[in-house]
């Protein structure tokens, strides 16, 4: 079902229209399923999805990794293991762990911006509409390489009412749109003055950069629907990252008995692969790159638009077609966009 605690995230009032564009092999599969296929915004094709804006990954790495009182460099495992290095091997081994060294380590392996953007962004599953107030000739020439591309349209209202059985806690909002050189990701100013022990400052860092895309998309007016962090992790792999933020991980670079935390993830094919190591035993989970949720269909569609680069007389075999799933034909009908 949709819920709305959380301050952070804008839901647009119920009245707002909304219109998402799909392929006819993607509404039938909506109608004979009676599901909408959410996937992770980590396999979106902007490079900077969920990603952080310059100015917030400067303020978040200068933090957590250069200032002498950082967060890393007062985690526990971090200088056990650098000791460990440091101390305990020969003068060539001292020589190669040198203090830049473990900066530019820290820089690659671990930050809390690597854990939005290698880790939270996988298991925010989404599904994505655009704010309806006109068809948009661009968005059906973005889509028009699909075969028999069309849209559907609805209002948030009737998005709430349709997931109103659903046992997944989703969470709808309007996307931000920012310049990604100069601004920040809102909630990200000051990140120095977070208190990063606090489960819920955590999550709305985690939950923001998933509402934010840069300004060169705000052309697409868009809305998200997410479902819960919190359900996926622990549906997925049981448990949340929410408290006890592994500020340095280790389990790539060295061997031994860590402490509970996040291990290595890595992509192979569509799917995320994590390892989870806890006194010598290491839980393997695949992280799915889709999750279906189920959806009462005709209470979520207002009208469903034939594309208008689809030939006139598709409208009659398309009224056809929903109508053997209980839609009523008459929501089918043409785009009013004419073209030669």
């Amino acid at each position: 079902m949709i819920v709305a605690d959380k301050s952070y995230i804008e839901t647009p009032p119920d009245c707002t229209e909304l219109i998402h564009y799909l392929n006819i092999y993607q509404l039938l599969s909506m109608l004979h399923n009676k599901q909408i296929v959410f996937i992770p915004v980590a396999f979106y094709k902007d490079a900077l999805e969920s990603n952080l804006s310059l100015p917030s990954l400067t303020e978040v790495n200068n933090h957590l990794l250069w200032e002498d009182n950082s967060p890393v460099k007062k985690d526990e495992n971090f200088i056990r293991i650098k000791e460990e290095a440091t101390y305990k091997g020969d003068d060539e081994t001292k020589q190669f762990f040198h203090k830049n060294y473990w900066d530019d380590r820290l820089w690659r392996i671990h930050s809390f911006e690597h854990l939005i953007y290698s880790f939270s962004r996988h298991f925010m599953f989404t599904h994505c509409w655009s704010i309806y107030n006109t068809e948009s000739i661009l968005m059906w020439d973005r889509y028009r390489h699909q075969d028999s591309t069309i849209a559907i349209t609805t209002t948030v209202g009737n998005v709430k009412d349709a997931f109103s059985e659903s046992e997944e806690e989703l969470y709808i909002g309007k996307i931000e749109y920012k310049d990604y050189e100069k601004e920040h990701i809102t909630g990200f100013q000051g990140f120095s003055d977070k208190n990063l022990s606090d489960p819920n400052t955590i999550e709305e860092l985690f939950y923001q950069p998933i509402f934010h895309k840069q300004d060169l998309y705000n052309n697409e007016n868009e809305v998200r629907i997410v479902i819960s962090y919190k359900y996926a992790t622990e549906l997925m792999i049981g448990k949340t990252y929410l408290t006890d933020i592994p500020f340095f991980d280790h389990s790539w670079g060295f061997h031994g008995n860590p402490e509970p935390r996040m291990g290595g993830y890595l992509r192979r094919g569509t799917e995320m692969f994590i390892t989870d190591s806890t006194n010598d035993n290491e839980k393997y989970c695949w992280v799915p790159s889709k999750k279906s949720v189920n959806i009462n269909v005709d209470k979520l569609i207002n009208q469903i638009i034939l594309s208008p680069y689809t030939a006139t007389y598709a409208l009659s075999l398309m009224r056809d077609l929903v109508k053997k799933y209980s839609i009523d034909p008459d929501k089918v009908n043409y785009s009013l966009i004419q073209l030669k």
